[in-house]
């Protein structure tokens, strides 16, 4: 689970947060991801899809599956022993240690100059 905010601008998209409905929407090109905290139905462009664990709301932050979140937005998503690395157009991210509450780098090419955005695992969406 990470900041859903953070996740998805760091692929490219635009995010809108319903506080009312907790719902959040990310659109990317024509991709929409809409998913509702504490549901375990998500939709992608309007197909239902069933997501392992829901989005939650903890210690006032809005966590989403990374997973389902990068994969729905045309990312790659590679873990293996040591870390989770997901390649998308966009950016890569890389995250040395899945199983502690470590940094997750986010790099986005703008160009010839690169953004680099930091998140804590659990931070806050904004």
């Amino acid at each position: 689970m990470v900041p859903l905010r953070a996740i998805f601008e760091a692929l490219g998209a635009d995010v809108n947060w319903d506080a009312a409905t907790q719902t959040v929407t990310g659109t990317k090109g024509a991709t929409i991801v809409k998913l509702t905290i504490g549901s375990t139905i998500a939709y992608v462009s309007g197909q239902a899809v069933p997501l392992d664990v829901p989005g939650k709301i903890l210690n006032g932050r809005t966590l989403v599956p990374l997973r389902f979140i990068s994969e729905s937005l045309g990312a790659e998503v590679v873990y293996d022993n040591s870390r989770i690395t997901i390649r998308s157009g966009d950016a890569t991210f890389v995250s040395p240690d899945p199983t502690v509450g470590v940094k997750v780098h986010f790099i986005r090419r703008l160009g010839r100059r690169n953004l680099h955005r930091t998140a804590k695992r659990g931070g806050h969406p904004d």
